[in-house]
C-alpha cells in the first residue's frame, strides 16, 4: 500500500521546517495554538483554586497537547534529513525538554510542574517567527 503523500519524508519535511506553503503555515498556526494553550493551562494550575476546579479538563487537555508534541518531535526526527542533528540542535533539545514533563510525573509525581521545561514550549514559537534560525 502506498504511502499518503504528505507522508512522504520530503513533503513533511517540508511542512514541518518550511512555512511558505499553505500545509505548513496551517501547520505552524496549530503548533501556536497548542503552545498557547499549553502555556495558558501551566498558569491555570499555578492559581490552586482553578487548578482544583478545573482539574479533569486540565489533566485531559495535558494529555492531548502532550501527545501532540510527541507525534511533532517525533515527525521531525522522522523526516530530518539528518535526524542526529536535529536531536543534538538547539530546538531539537528544546523540543524534547518541553515534552519530558508529563512524561517524568509517571515516575516523579512533581514532575507534572516543572514550569520551567514546560514553558520551553513558548521558546519553540521563536522558531515559527524566524526569530532564530
Amino acid at each position: 500500500m502506498k504511502k499518503p503523500q504528505w507522508l512522504e519524508k520530503e513533503n513533511l519535511y517540508s511542512i514541518m521546517f518550511e512555512s511558505e506553503r499553505p500545509a505548513g503555515r496551517i501547520f505552524d498556526i496549530t503548533l501556536i495554538v497548542a503552545i498557547s494553550l499549553s502555556i495558558i493551562i501551566s498558569f491555570i494550575e499555578t492559581i490552586p483554586s482553578l487548578a482544583h476546579t478545573f482539574k479533569f479538563i486540565l489533566e485531559i487537555l495535558e494529555y492531548l497537547l502532550t501527545f501532540f508534541f510527541t507525534v511533532e518531535y517525533i515527525a521531525r526526527v522522522y523526516c530530518s534529513p539528518k535526524p542526529r542533528e536535529y536531536v543534538l540542535s538547539f530546538f531539537g533539545v528544546i523540543d524534547l525538554l518541553s515534552t519530558l514533563p508529563p512524561y517524568l510525573s509517571y515516575f516523579l509525581p512533581h514532575a507534572r510542574y516543572m514550569i520551567l521545561l514546560r514553558s520551553f514550549r513558548f521558546i519553540r514559537i521563536f522558531r515559527i517567527f524566524k526569530l532564530f534560525s
